[in-house]
C-alpha cells in the first residue's frame, strides 16, 4: 500500500465554508448549478442535511480501488465525506484516513462510483470515453446569530472537530447548539477530448462541439432542455455524441 493516506478523525478540520453573501439562482441555459438551503435548528443532526447517508456518500465504507496516474492501484475500504468534501479510508486497525499527494492519483472507484479530483472532487455520472457528464457538490454551513430584535443574523464561522463537545458527536451524526443554514451546491461540467472541462451549460455545450452550433440551439429549444436537470444534460450530451462527426 503506497504511504498516500494520513489520519484524519476527530482532530481532522471540517471544512465548512460559510456564506454571508446571499444565494444567487440562475435559470435555464446560464447555470449548470443547483443550490440547496436547508435550515438546521440547534440540537439538531446537522450531518441529516449533507446526505441520506448523514457524513457520508454512501452507508457504509466499501471496497473501493485508486489508480495512480504510474499505472500503479491500491485497494481500500473508501467512503466520500460529503462534509469535508474528501475522500476517506479505514486501514485494517480501524482508523480513519484521508488521501494524500490526490494529485498523484488519476481515479477513484467505488463499486460502480468513479471520482477523481480536478480542484475539488467531482464524481463522474456518465461516461463515455472521451467524454464524460462530472458532478461535484460543496457544501457550507451559514451560523445564525441573533441580532437586532432578535432576527437571525448570518455570521461567517468555521470549526472543527475538537470545536464539538464530544456529547454532541454520536458516530456519524454531529450535533449542534445554533441555529445553522447548510448550503448544498451541485455544479455539473463537461469533460470532451480527454481532459478539457467547461460547466454544462449552453455556452459549455457549444465550446465542447462547435461543429453542431445550429444543431444544439434547435435540440434545446425543441426539448426545452433544463440546464440544471441531470437527465436533460445526458440528454444533450448523447445528441451532441450521436451527431458529431
Amino acid at each position: 500500500m503506497r504511504n498516500y493516506f494520513k489520519c484524519s478523525g476527530k482532530k481532522h478540520f471540517i471544512k465548512l465554508l460559510c456564506f454571508a453573501s446571499a444565494i444567487h439562482f440562475f435559470a435555464g441555459r446560464l447555470n449548470a448549478q443547483i443550490t440547496e438551503r436547508i435550515v438546521i435548528k440547534a440540537g439538531e443532526d446537522i450531518s441529516t442535511a449533507f446526505s441520506s447517508h448523514g457524513m457520508y456518500r454512501f452507508a457504509a465504507f466499501k471496497p473501493g480501488l485508486v489508480k495512480f496516474k504510474d499505472g500503479t492501484f491500491a485497494k481500500a475500504l473508501l467512503n466520500y465525506n460529503v462534509i469535508l468534501n474528501d475522500m476517506q479510508f479505514i486501514n485494517t486497525n480501524g482508523d480513519t484516513l484521508v488521501l494524500t499527494d490526490i494529485n498523484l492519483v488519476d481515479s477513484i472507484r467505488i463499486d460502480t462510483n468513479v471520482f477523481y479530483y480536478q480542484k475539488g472532487y467531482v464524481q463522474v455520472m456518465n461516461d463515455y470515453n472521451d467524454n464524460k457528464l462530472v458532478m461535484r457538490q460543496i457544501n457550507s454551513v451559514q451560523y445564525l446569530k441573533k441580532g437586532a430584535l432578535g432576527l437571525p443574523n448570518p455570521t461567517v464561522h468555521t470549526f472543527s472537530y475538537e470545536q464539538v463537545p464530544s456529547e454532541s458527536y454520536l458516530g456519524t451524526k454531529l450535533l449542534i447548539n445554533e441555529d445553522v443554514v447548510i448550503l448544498k451546491e451541485i455544479s455539473y461540467f463537461l469533460v470532451y477530448k480527454k481532459f478539457r472541462q467547461t460547466p454544462a451549460v449552453y455556452d459549455g455545450f457549444l465550446k465542447a462541439f462547435p461543429e453542431l452550433k445550429r444543431e444544439i440551439q434547435q435540440y434545446v429549444n425543441e426539448n426545452k432542455i433544463n440546464f440544471k436537470m441531470e437527465a436533460d444534460l445526458n440528454k444533450l450530451l448523447k445528441f451532441c455524441l450521436q451527431h458529431v462527426s
